[in-house]
C-alpha cells in the first residue's frame, strides 16, 4: 500500500495549501497547555481569561524560539523592521 499524500486546497487567501497550515498554531496550542495551562489551578474560566493575555505577552516578549534564531518575537520583528526590504528596479 503507498502512503497518502496530503490533500491540496485552496484557502481564503487563494494560495495552494498541502495540509501544514496547522503547524505553527498547533505548536502555540502545545506550548500554551503545556507551559500556561497545565502547571497552574485554574478554578473558574475567568481564572484563564486574566492568565491568557499574561501568558501572551511572555511568549510574545520574552519567550525564546529557535524558528527565530533563538530571539523572542518582540526582538525578531525589531531586528528585522531595522532593515527596509529593497524595491525591484
Amino acid at each position: 500500500m503507498t502512503p497518502r499524500r496530503p490533500t491540496s486546497t485552496k484557502s481564503a487567501t487563494k494560495t495552494l495549501n498541502l495540509g501544514y497550515d496547522n503547524a505553527m498554531m498547533e505548536s502555540f496550542m502545545k506550548t500554551l497547555k503545556v507551559e500556561g495551562v497545565y502547571p497552574m489551578a485554574f478554578e473558574t474560566a475567568e481564572d484563564v481569561a486574566q492568565q491568557l493575555p499574561r501568558f501572551i505577552h511572555s511568549y510574545n516578549n520574552r519567550r525564546l524560539h529557535s524558528a527565530l534564531g533563538y530571539l523572542s518575537p518582540k526582538l525578531f520583528e525589531e531586528k528585522q523592521s531595522r532593515y527596509p526590504v529593497k524595491k525591484a528596479a
